[in-house]
């Protein structure tokens, strides 16, 4: 469904707790135009942020990522996950 949206640009999917874990794999459907993306308090892991990372590579137009609220991203700031998705931003031209 979100591959038929080719003018998106903003989506908010702010706490909903479904969003992490196999669901966020769903928004690598997302198309290019995408300009903000708000994931607060989704419950995100650090499995999650690698994720997140694979899709800010895809997104050149992403000016926005929300991702406060999520406390395990905080608590697991070690892990590969977190790591992978700061390295992902710091190629994130747009990001601001």
């Amino acid at each position: 469904a979100l591959g038929c949206l080719p003018l998106l640009e903003v989506l908010d999917l702010s706490w909903n707790s479904g969003v992490g874990g196999g669901a966020l794999g769903l928004l690598g459907k997302l198309q290019p135009s995408v300009m903000e993306l708000h994931l607060v308090a989704c419950q995100l892991t650090a499995a999650d942020a690698a994720s997140l990372g694979g899709l800010v590579a895809v997104l050149p137009k992403l000016s926005l990522l929300d991702v406060s609220c999520n406390p395990q991203l905080t608590q697991e700031v070690d892990t590969g996950g977190f790591r992978e998705l700061s390295s992902c931003l710091s190629h994130a031209v747009s990001l601001t």
